[in-house]
């Protein structure tokens, strides 16, 4: 966001990350142009520099390897594994063993590589994912948000900020 510009939402989303007591989830939504995504982005670039940031991924349905669910989870769960040694250690012995979770399900690639993980490290951190409207899959983007909501109450430390549209099939 330009300085000075969208304060008040800003600052309410960076009080609910630094708030536990907060829930796990931040829905923003909004039609297409209203700025989900350049909050998203600013919100990134703010918690990133505060150190709280542990992971992100922005769709794109312009790009292929951005708008394909399937690569949500991995994606992220490498940023993890990047920024934190603890996730690191869990992450890397799951894909000595394991290495075909990438192609499982998502309900699968959520529990195994972000919530059992996560959970078992006791990291703090917030995740940002931006525009699932914008995912084309055999999956609808809502499937995403389904495998989330069984596993947001076991992560007690994770926030997750979501953006996207108000579309009935999110």
């Amino acid at each position: 966001c330009l300085k000075g510009t969208r304060i008040a939402v800003l600052d309410q989303i960076e009080l609910w990350t630094r708030d536990a007591n907060k829930p796990p989830v931040y829905w923003l939504n909004g039609l297409a142009g209203t700025g989900k995504s350049t909050i998203a982005q600013t919100i990134a670039e703010r918690i990133f520099a505060d150190g709280q940031l542990g992971a992100s991924f922005f769709c794109s349905r312009d790009f292929e390897d951005r708008r394909n669910l399937h690569f949500i989870f991995p994606t992220l769960a490498v940023q993890l594994a990047r920024k934190y040694t603890e996730f690191r250690a869990i992450f890397v012995l799951l894909v000595q063993t394991d290495p075909a979770i990438v192609y499982e399900s998502l309900y699968n690639q959520m529990k195994k590589l972000i919530a059992e993980p996560l959970e078992e490290s006791g990291i703090s951190t917030v995740i940002v994912i931006d525009a699932l409207d914008e995912c084309k899959d055999v999956e609808p983007a809502s499937a995403i948000l389904s495998v989330l909501g069984q596993f947001v109450s076991e992560i007690h430390k994770v926030k997750f900020f979501l953006t996207g549209r108000p579309e009935p099939r999110i």
